[in-house]
């Protein structure tokens, strides 16, 4: 599961990086999610500081990822913090 996390946040990070529009970055990461077996993909896509995924296991587990830009780095360790 975790590359599979690593590959939905590399492509989100590409499409951000490249200027895609956020409604196709979320709406890219939310299929790619689905195809790769999680039940529900929640994602906030923001244009200058990054990416923020929660991805539901069929089992019932969430897997919280997210990616930033260097200068923002600092929210993912706190974000991970607040996922249950």
């Amino acid at each position: 599961m975790e590359e599979v996390v690593g590959l939905v946040l590399l492509a989100g990070e590409l499409l951000l990086t490249y200027g895609a529009e956020m409604y196709r970055v979320e709406e890219t990461i939310e299929v790619m999610g689905k195809a790769a077996g999680f039940a529900q993909v929640e994602v906030f896509a923001t244009p200058p500081t990054g990416l923020f995924l929660s991805l539901h296991t069929p089992e019932g587990g969430c897997i919280p990822a997210c990616a930033a830009s260097a200068k923002y780095a600092i929210i993912c360790p706190l974000f991970a913090k607040l996922m249950p």
